[in-house]
């Protein structure tokens, strides 16, 4: 596949990242994880980066979901369970178990579907709701949705790690604890679109941080600024 032509196998570690599943992107998908496969050990996002900065990751990949959508467990996840392939899966607990998208995807959709809200001038979906009412969710794609917290406990801990979604508000801490105390596992790593200081991410527990920055993960590489590898052929 052209995506990997300039992978440099055992001397990089490598981050895939998916955020939504279409159906007609299965089997890309499937192909992509059967490719990396072939020349990297899959494992978690913490297996990766407890071996840096000393140690080095080498030879290593991991699927992660950005965001814990239906999609994804719906149609990703499977492919990775039959196979034994672990995968580290991002939360926002805000979001899981509600009927509720990230603000700015509500804010999109109101623009998108509703009559009158661009005339509103405001990307607020707590004013938007209040002004026009909820989303026409017949008409929007119900795997952009999240799952609730049971699925993940369907998946045993060795197969799926579980991590936190930055978002920007500063609640990491709170996020990263409640997930703990949900999920009863441990959290040490997260997902940011953005760099997130240090301090917070020692505060919250958490030893790394995935960021969308691409490229490849190499010996001098820092835990808490992980690129993701670019999927665009």
């Amino acid at each position: 596949m052209p995506f990997l032509r300039r992978l440099l196998g055992p001397r990089n570690s490598i981050l895939l990242a998916f955020d939504h599943l279409e159906p007609a992107g299965v089997e890309d998908f499937e192909a992509r994880v059967e490719e990396v496969g072939r020349y990297y050990d899959l494992v978690s996002v913490s297996e990766i980066s407890s071996r840096l900065p000393g140690r080095g990751a080498l030879g290593l990949a991991a699927i992660v979901f950005t965001e814990a959508r239906q999609s994804l467990f719906l149609r990703a996840a499977p492919i990775l369970r039959g196979r034994g392939i672990p995968f580290t899966v991002f939360c926002r607990p805000d979001c899981l178990g509600t009927n509720r998208l990230p603000s700015d995807e509500e804010a999109r959709l109101y623009l998108e579907k509703v009559p009158g809200a661009r005339g509103l001038a405001t990307g607020d979906p707590r004013i938007l709701r209040e002004r026009l009412g909820p989303l026409p969710y017949d008409e929007i794609d119900p795997t952009l949705f999240f799952i609730r917290w049971g699925r993940l406990r369907d998946f045993p801990p060795e197969l799926v790690e579980v991590g936190v979604r930055a978002g920007v508000n500063d609640q990491l801490r709170q996020d990263a604890e409640f997930i703990r105390t949900v999920l009863q596992r441990e959290v040490r790593t997260a997902f940011s679109d953005g760099k997130v200081p240090v301090e917070r991410l020692r505060e919250a527990g958490l030893a790394a941080l995935a960021t969308r920055r691409t490229g490849a993960i190499n010996r001098g590489t820092s835990p808490t600024d992980l690129p993701v590898w670019p999927l665009e052929e």
